[in-house]
């Protein structure tokens, strides 16, 4: 019985690592990657086409904590993305003969962006929380679109601004008491775009079950 409760004691400090408090600083970063692709198949009355729109979201983060469950931060990041969408157009030429041809449409975008979050953190097990993410960023982007109809190609430039919100569950593992790797499947978000220089803008709403989102995360210890 001694051996037990002796092993026992020894045994405690390896398994409770993760004890937050307030003013207690942390570091880190997070890569996110949206994936998605689609493929349509023909009918007797729609051409097939096939659809890709990948996403990239790389950023450094600082948080402190404003108690043992809360904390805030923010950070600078960078976003990259790839839409891509291939199908057929059809046309009449001056024999009146229908021309079908390939065609595409494909947009390259990069930006800069400035983000603030908040987090609910719930322990799950010593080791292991659960945290509820909500993040606001500001983004200032610059697209480039092709469009090839078949019989002509149009490049256009697009540079913009946006304003997004985003909601995700976070799953947090602490294989010792500075270090905390984080992994994130999914999201709800809300995003405002607004095109220059002709001021046009649009809204969406979007939930995303392909978005993941894996970090690391460095805790420094309150003195």
């Amino acid at each position: 019985m001694k051996k037990i409760i002796v092993f026992t004691i020894v045994l405690i400090p390896t398994f409770v690592f993760a004890q937050f408090s307030k003013g207690q600083v942390y570091l880190g970063g997070n890569l996110s990657a949206a994936l998605f692709n689609s493929d349509t198949p023909a009918t007797s009355n729609i051409s097939s086409s096939s659809n890709k729109n990948n996403t990239l979201n790389l950023l450094p983060l600082v948080g402190v904590f404003l108690n043992q469950k809360v904390a805030i931060g923010g950070g600078v990041g960078y976003t990259t993305g790839y839409t891509e969408n291939n199908y057929t157009n059809s046309y009449y030429d001056a024999n009146n003969n229908l021309i079908t041809v390939p065609a595409f449409q494909k947009g390259w975008s990069n930006g800069i962006y400035i983000s603030s979050f908040s987090r609910y953190y719930i322990p799950i097990s010593s080791s292991v929380y659960f945290a509820a993410h909500g993040q606001i960023n500001f983004t200032r982007a610059n697209r480039k679109n092709v469009q090839n109809t078949g019989t002509q190609e149009i490049t256009q430039e697009q540079p913009s601004y946006s304003i997004g919100l985003t909601l995700r569950p976070v799953f947090i593992f602490f294989p010792s008491t500075k270090w905390g790797i984080e992994a994130s499947v999914g999201s709800l978000g809300y995003n405002y775009q607004r095109y220059l220089p002709d001021a046009s803008s649009n809204n969406s709403i979007s939930l995303s079950i392909g978005t993941f989102s894996f970090g690391l995360a460095y805790y420094f210890a309150k003195k």
